[in-house]
């Protein structure tokens, strides 16, 4: 990576280095807003995107965190942590230490080994690669930064910010109970100034949000991640009957969430249908224009007495089930809905093979789309077969490096800005896959794969006419 480069680097990335995992022997994916994979089948596209929707969701703290009263394990611990502080400030202790940082950090481990296992079903050695004996992750994101190996059992190295000293202060002024200065009294470094009073109820009601601010500084919390897989669509005609095996199942003693051979990751998204209501986000205007130029209908939702929401296609005035339905429809039913209904600025969609069931046109209308969305706030994961999917991704990084005379007829929001853009393919090597960057730049996207694809079918045709 170039100086120039790194400074272009957003901020908020995620970087993951895989070593012997699954069918990858090595590779790193720094994540940007939008992140694209290429490979063939079987290489490990879905292992990268799966790691990499794990760690955003591990680093989701909980909605209700700050509210106390609903007693959430983060709260708790706050909660706690406080009363321990003011304790030993009343038995003489100025400052005391906090670890609550590297508490949260040891916690949000925990969710991501949680997720790892509920996401990757089987045992942590199915996924180490055949003929080795150990994987390695090498992360570096919000709160997990270090290393997590497995070899027979599970484990981390991960680096910690530092503790936090609260130091208590007896003569304090108006100002000082303005929660930004108490967290940057020392000049930036790790350090919380309480007021000193008499009064313990009163001092641990201002040690738990200062406590809380420290954390929210140091951890910004991410929004979540929703996954479409590629099966997307059989699974969206299954919905019914995988809501009512779920629900069947919770009487049961070992019931899994729905079936060993369905993994966690392939039916989150069907959650977005469970006590969703209709509103519309501020991406619902680009669905209608996808769907009108694309679809030539437009997904519907329909209420359900099991209390969640099924979708229908509606087309010419007519409401079909979506197992009547185009089987572009049936593939992007969920997806369209998440982006009308649900979406919101700052979450992470994980999109695998969107044009599976669509024509050559209507995937470089998709690739418009997912331009707009990056533009509009969304982080996108996106893996894919196809060249003109890819072509037309290009054309809009392209488009947002060239001068204005040039592309005066391209709109503006469906330009990409290269920096926001990272690309790999997945190359076969000696001992399994390598995950290689692709260069994105001022040309826009280099499609090595799929070029390699036709200069090979174009050697056979010229045989054959001679």
């Amino acid at each position: 990576m170039t100086d120039q480069q790194a400074n272009d680097k957003p901020n908020d990335g995620l970087e993951l280095t895989l070593s012997d995992f699954g069918p990858i022997s090595r590779g790193t994916i720094d994540m940007r807003p939008l992140t694209i994979l290429v490979g063939p089948n079987g290489c490990g596209k879905s292992h990268v995107t799966t790691l990499l929707h794990s760690i955003i969701n591990a680093e989701c703290m909980p909605d209700d965190f700050l509210d106390f009263g609903k007693k959430t394990s983060l709260g708790m611990t706050l909660v706690a942590e406080a009363a321990r502080i003011m304790d030993a400030h009343k038995t003489g202790s100025n400052p005391v230490k906090s670890d609550i940082c590297k508490t949260y950090a040891h916690k949000t481990l925990q969710v991501f080994y949680d997720l790892l296992a509920a996401n990757f079903p089987g045992g942590y050695e199915k996924l180490v690669k055949s003929g080795k004996e150990h994987f390695d992750l090498g992360v570096k994101s919000r709160v997990l930064e270090g290393r997590i190996r497995y070899d027979g059992k599970i484990s981390a190295d991960i680096n910690h910010k530092m503790h936090s000293t609260v130091n208590f202060k007896k003569s304090v002024s108006v100002n000082d109970l303005n929660m930004s200065r108490m967290i940057d009294k020392a000049g930036g470094t790790n350090s919380i100034t309480i007021p000193d009073v008499s009064d313990g109820t009163i001092e641990a009601s201002i040690i738990l949000p200062a406590l809380t601010a420290r954390l929210l500084s140091t951890y910004p919390p991410r929004n979540r991640s929703v996954y479409f897989p590629a099966e997307r669509g059989g699974l969206t005609l299954a919905n019914k009957s995988l809501m009512l095996r779920f629900y069947g199942s919770m009487g049961a003693a070992h019931a899994s969430s729905l079936d060993s051979e369905i993994t966690n990751v392939s039916t989150q998204f069907l959650e977005l249908l469970l006590d969703s209501d209709e509103n519309k986000t501020e991406f619902a205007h680009f669905v209608d224009h996808f769907e009108e130029t694309a679809l030539h209908g437009s997904i519907v939702t329909q209420k359900n007495p099991n209390r969640f929401l099924t979708l229908a296609f509606k087309q010419d005035g007519r409401t079909l089930p979506l197992a009547r339905s185009a089987s572009s429809a049936k593939d992007l039913a969920v997806f369209l809905f998440y982006l009308r209904c649900v979406a919101k600025r700052g979450e992470t969609v994980v999109l695998e093979e969107p044009e599976t069931a669509l024509y050559p046109d209507n995937q470089i209308r998709l690739a418009r789309l997912i331009a707009i969305l990056v533009n509009t706030g969304l982080n996108m994961i996106i893996t894919t077969h196809s060249p003109y999917f890819l072509e037309q991704l290009s054309h809009c990084v392209m488009a947002g490096s060239s001068e204005t005379g040039k592309t005066s007829e391209f709109p503006e929001k469906e330009r990409l800005d290269k920096t926001k853009v990272a690309a790999y393919r997945f190359q076969v090597c000696d001992d399994g896959y390598e995950i290689m960057p692709i260069s994105v730049d001022d040309e826009g996207i280099p499609q090595h794969d799929f070029i390699a694809a036709s200069d090979r079918q174009y050697d056979e045709l010229i045989n054959l006419e001679t």
